[in-house]
């Protein structure tokens, strides 16, 4: 994690198929650490986000802040995740 740290990824892209609540520790520890916390969350669901609606409002309800889409969306918004702030 030191490395993560000192070199920061653009953005994390969380795949929340499997485990969501997994995606979802995940994405607390890097919005707690000072270092990481204003990297873009892309969670992303294999079977749609409304596949698992329970599930991924939870995750919504902690991490308001990230984006959420589906494998087939993906594409465009982590453009728009990685795109500059516009003025």
């Amino acid at each position: 994690m030191k490395e993560f740290r000192e070199n920061p990824p653009d953005a994390v892209v969380i795949n929340l198929g499997r485990l969501p609540s997994h995606g979802r520790e995940a994405g607390v520890f890097l919005r707690g650490s000072k270092s990481t916390r204003l990297i873009p969350l892309l969670f992303v669901c294999t079977e749609g986000v409304e596949g698992y609606p329970e599930k991924v409002a939870r995750v919504k309800e902690t991490l308001p802040d990230a984006r959420y889409t589906t494998y087939v969306k993906i594409g465009p918004v982590f453009e728009e995740v990685l795109a500059p702030p516009k003025k």
